[in-house]
């Protein structure tokens, strides 16, 4: 039997492997990859290669904080990227050589950062960067060594990311909406393609919400509202369809399969259809297909004709002239957003998570700089600049973080030592190093929100590629990161795990709650009344229950305990995908009563599952 430590390994490097293919920014890795080119091959030219390396870091870092969303949040949020990593370029330079002064802001402006995961994802995101900014600026001599000359080539890189972004907009092609939605079809064609659809069913919901919710925030109105709202309706429909289907596959397992199989091309099809590459023809066919599939099962055969209508119905709207650019209708209003400085003074208190994060955060970060500073030796800014990249709020996230930097950082070693031993022995090593550069830059961007550690080889490639243009690396200093990368993971694992903050409790609370919404939901599709709510708080219920027990399975034993219940994560696991298949199994005789078909024996089993459920809860949360 697997023991807990060993445990936590392997489901910290299940998350490693683990790709959102719909989440791959391939526009947004070549142009940032394309632009590094120009802006490193131009500095190499000029014979200005320090000026150009932090031209390129601005241009890369402000790139990486375009978080997804609406074009003006988008806009919104580069342009406060750019603010915050510009200072942490330009505090870095000032205190780098300053040794006492060095560890002492950066106690400072870890507390600050790590405060400012209260203001959500962008702040949280923001306080990472500026943290790693400050460390490789006040470590290294990347750039030009004269602080404030590197902050401002720096914010000029920024700007140049922050213009290439804005630049579509005008055109009003509703770039940012079309991809959202387009995302959602592609996690049901990756669903479709993979055991076990549960584990992606609430991936799936949260890209129609994703959607839906951009184009809220947005302002789409008129017409171009109507055709993004029937599509994303639709992607919704399909993932109803797709929990209908799974309800029924223990009855007729090998017709479930041959249904979700012939469901993936139209699913693709509609995705790539929405990114422009026309394939009208292929998603009329794969619905033709998909129509055509034989079933005995009269439940199954309703799943697939409201499968086949979505489709349609989605064809029919991609088939119609897009109200996009001129035709594009936008009512653009302010969205309300709390003040911040009431948002942190909320969090001002012992005992609050954000709180005890921004604590942790600051040992964390100060001890791994004073050793640094201390220490000396050739890129010990290696130590805070990993420790801000991994350290999270949550034990799991941490662990996870920590897993994935490490083993991303190695492969970036070994891939970059590989490169430079045959860049050096050709005539070119400044050009080849350019591109290599550039790509490195593109793959960080491309892979950022899609699979993690494939963005750190690309974050680690750009770095170490930059210091080399920069003349500051040689090959034997290759090890020497790779030690400090272990090592400050180490070290961060060590600080979070003192008196962690558990997720077992939150699971347990989540699952009782998802079981309650079940019991309301099945209870409306027997009525007829409230089921959309009641549809709707399970989805909600499902989501919280997933990330909690998530979070729970990559927690380890921690160092002085806080008193509470404790769960097994093994227990809790299959609870989660039996809530999903509960879940399924409701929502299949949803779609059967709106065709005016019922299924006995499908209710004798939602009833059965339901109480096993909630007894089988009751005993995890009695678990100490």
């Amino acid at each position: 039997m697997a023991t807990p430590a060993r445990k936590t390994a392997e489901n910290a490097l299940r998350a490693c492997r683990r790709v959102q293919r719909s989440q791959v920014l391939i526009a947004t890795a070549l142009r940032t990859g394309v632009a590094t080119l120009v802006i490193v091959a131009g500095g190499i030219w000029l014979g200005r290669v320090p000026e150009s390396v932090s031209v390129a870091m601005g241009l890369v870092f402000v790139s990486i904080a375009d978080l997804p969303g609406a074009p003006r949040d988008r806009l919104r949020m580069m342009l406060w990227g750019l603010l915050w990593t510009t200072l942490g370029v330009l505090i870095g330079g000032l205190v780098g050589e300053i040794g006492a002064l060095h560890v002492a802001v950066a106690i400072v402006l870890s507390l600050a950062c790590g405060f400012a995961a209260s203001l959500g994802i962008a702040g949280g995101l923001f306080g990472t960067l500026t943290l790693v900014l400050f460390a490789c600026y006040a470590g290294t001599s990347v750039g030009t060594e004269f602080a404030l000359l590197d902050a401002l080539l720096f914010a000029g890189g920024g700007v140049l990311a922050f213009v290439l972004v804005a630049l579509p907009f005008p055109l009003r092609q509703l770039d940012s909406e079309r991809q959202a939605v387009a995302r959602a079809y592609a996690e049901i064609a990756q669903a479709t393609r993979e055991s076990g659809v549960e584990l992606s069913a609430p991936t799936i919901a949260a890209a129609v919400h994703s959607a839906q919710a951009l184009i809220d925030r947005a302002g789409c109105s008129g017409p171009t509202r109507e055709w993004l709202e029937g599509l994303t309706a639709n992607a919704e429909r399909i993932r109803l369809v797709l929990l209908g289907i799974l309800g029924e596959e223990g009855e007729s397992p090998d017709e479930t399969r041959e249904l979700l199989r012939r469901l993936a091309p139209a699913a693709t099809a509609a995705a790539q259809i929405l990114h422009r590459r026309h394939r009208e023809a292929e998603l009329r066919r794969a619905i033709d297909d998909l129509a055509g599939t034989p079933l005995d099962s009269a439940a199954l055969t309703v799943m697939r004709d409201e499968g086949v209508s979505a489709f349609r119905s989605t064809a029919d709207l991609l088939a119609q002239p897009w109200p996009v650019g001129r035709r594009a209708e936008f009512v653009l209003t302010k969205v309300p957003s709390p003040p911040v400085m009431a948002r942190l003074r909320a969090h001002l208190h012992w005992g609050d998570p954000v709180a005890e994060h921004a604590v942790r955060l600051t040992v964390a970060f100060g001890v791994a700089t004073a050793v640094a500073v201390a220490v000396g030796f050739p890129h010990a800014y290696w130590l805070p600049l990993t420790v801000a990249w991994v350290a999270k709020p949550d034990l799991g996230g941490t662990v996870t973080r920590v897993t994935m930097r490490i083993l991303g950082t190695v492969v970036g070693v070994v891939i970059c030592a590989a490169c430079i031993a045959i860049i050096m022995q050709t005539p070119i090593p400044g050009a080849l190093l350019a591109l290599g550069t550039a790509a490195s830059a593109s793959l960080a961007l491309a892979y950022l929100w899609a699979n993690y550690p494939i963005a750190v080889v690309g974050i680690t490639l750009f770095v170490l590629f930059s210091d080399y243009l920069s003349g500051e690396d040689q090959p034997e200093t290759l090890v020497l990161r790779l030690v400090a990368t272990v090592a400050a993971g180490l070290w961060v694992l060590l600080v979070t795990l003192v008196r962690p903050r558990r997720s077992g409790p939150q699971a347990v609370d989540a699952m009782r709650r998802a079981c309650a919404a079940l019991r309301d939901y099945a209870a409306a599709v027997r009525t007829g009344n409230g089921i959309v709510e009641a549809r709707a708080a399970v989805l909600a219920a499902r989501t919280a229950a997933l990330g909690a027990v998530t979070a729970a399975e990559a927690e380890p034993r921690g160092i002085w305990e806080r008193p509470g219940p404790r769960i097994n994560a093994e227990d809790a696991a299959p609870l989660l995908s039996d809530i999903i298949l509960a879940t399924s199994e409701i929502v299949a005789e949803d779609l059967l009563r709106e065709h005016d078909e019922d299924d006995p024996e499908l209710w004798g089993r939602i009833d059965a599952s339901l109480a096993d459920l909630e007894q089988r809860v009751g005993a995890l949360g009695s678990t100490r």
